[in-house]
């Protein structure tokens, strides 16, 4: 600015100077203007007289030494103005140096925002990917409240053989006291009738063919009752036997549902807490993926706002101290985006966990049901679940995360050589507000600086 003030000066009076030459008096005109004729006539025709060669040439005339000191200050003025021209040349290829690297700024600044949209694509990716893992969550929940009802049905089921058991029961033992009594009273019988035998063998002989009928009688009625004897005692071994096989059915089965019922209680029990568990590991990642959210958002109208920012900074409107204030906000955004992407990596592996202790509880829970271990269980309302693919999830979503957290490292690197850059850049680029003098503009200095706003 200073230059451009003592050129502007240089100027103004170059023109006084000028218009001081251009207003001699009358006199000094004529008497020039007779001189120059009589020079030129000399001149032309190649004789100088004598009186003419004698005379000094008079330089002791004021407007004559006015004039030699106006030629001797115009020419200094000519060669400051010469030496301004040159440092204005320099500037402008400094400039068009700024310009250039200026340019190359904006070209890295296009690759990060590239590069910033590729992440936000893994982001939503990765986000969608957490879609599926609560939808396979659910599924898991659909799964345990089916398992739930199943054990439910269980315990109906085992009440029901329970009461079975407790009937059959009664009816054996209603069953055992009749048979009891009624062997009773045949042993009874038969000893009433072995008494009367006894008297009768005792008796006199004329009654001997009415006994002897009588007796023959009797025998036949004892033949009877003996093989009705043996037929309730066949039928009491009989029963006897189905007592004890069913006695011992119930023992078994009262013994397998008890173990399995009290195996399922636990069960139920852990897997209750695991559940409970992974519903709130489930709304933490909800709110964290909540608030990853919004800081993503925040983090474009950052970005955008710096890109801003640093095409006003080019054209001279924004200070480096605001640049590097909004840079240290990116940063410290970023470091929170690195803490939440820590969180969200130990969530996932938290449930990793407990979909790998679901998957060995549900192999003991068919053990106990004396299931086989690859073997499906088919019940209502619940959906067969392929946990494979849920492991591959998880995977993905781990892979995303270490792939977030390379890109991070990238990110840092190119912001610190953006600042670099930028603190590089501090004095050269504040040179776009110097106006240019109005001598210099003209030719192809005005070509030069009509590109260079294109350009910008």
């Amino acid at each position: 600015m200073a230059k451009h003030a003592q050129a502007v000066a240089l100027e103004e009076e170059l023109g006084h100077l000028a218009e001081s030459v251009g207003r001699g008096d009358a006199q000094r005109e004529q008497e020039l203007q007779t001189e120059i004729a009589r020079l030129q006539a000399i001149v032309a025709s190649g004789d100088c007289p004598a009186s003419e060669k004698n005379i000094a040439y008079d330089w002791s005339s004021g407007w004559r030494l006015k004039k030699k000191e106006l030629e001797e200050a115009l020419r200094q003025k000519n060669l400051e103005i010469q030496q301004f021209m040159d440092d204005l040349q320099a500037c402008e290829n400094e400039r068009a140096y700024l310009q250039s690297s200026a340019l190359e700024l904006e070209d890295r600044l296009a690759e990060a925002t590239k590069e910033i949209n590729s992440i936000t694509a893994d982001y939503l990716s990765l986000k969608e990917s957490h879609v599926h893992s609560q939808e396979s969550l659910r599924v898991a929940r659909e799964e345990i409240d089916g398992l739930r009802s199943h054990i439910e049905e269980m315990a109906i089921e085992k009440a029901h053989i329970q009461q079975n058991y407790d009937e059959l029961s009664t009816a054996v033992d209603t069953r055992v006291d009749q048979l009891k009594e009624v062997v009773s009273e045949r042993e009874q019988e038969l000893q009433r009738l072995r008494s009367m035998v006894y008297q009768s063998s005792s008796q006199a002989p004329g009654s001997a063919q009415h006994n002897l009928d009588q007796l023959l009688q009797l025998e036949q009625e004892v033949k009877e009752r003996d093989a009705e004897i043996a037929r309730l005692g066949e039928q009491l071994t009989e029963a006897s036997r189905e007592i004890e096989s069913s006695a011992l059915l119930i023992t078994k089965l009262k013994n397998m549902r008890v173990s399995a019922v009290e195996g399922e209680a636990s069960i139920v029990n852990e897997l209750r807490g695991e559940l409970h568990q992974a519903q709130q590991h489930l709304q933490q990642m909800r709110t964290q993926l909540l608030a990853a959210e919004e800081d993503a958002q925040l983090h474009a109208q950052d970005l955008s706002t710096v890109i801003g920012e640093l095409q006003s900074y080019m054209a001279g409107e924004f200070s480096l101290a605001d640049a590097v204030r909004e840079l240290k906000e990116v940063r410290s955004q970023v470091r929170i985006r690195d803490s939440q992407i820590v969180q969200l990596t130990t969530l996932v592996n938290a449930l990793q966990i407990n979909i790998n202790d679901l998957i060995e509880e549900n192999g003991e829970l068919r053990e106990q049901l004396k299931l086989e271990p690859r073997e499906d269980i088919d019940l209502p309302g619940v959906n067969k679940t392929n946990w494979q693919n849920s492991k591959k999830i998880i995977e993905h979503l781990t892979n995303q995360v270490n792939k977030l957290q390379d890109e991070k490292v990238t990110l840092r690197t190119k912001i610190y050589e953006l600042t670099r850059e930028l603190s590089n850049t501090k004095g050269s680029l504040q040179l776009t507000n110097l106006e240019v003098p109005k001598a210099f503009i003209s030719g192809d200095t005005s070509r030069l600086q009509n590109q260079s706003i294109n350009e910008q």
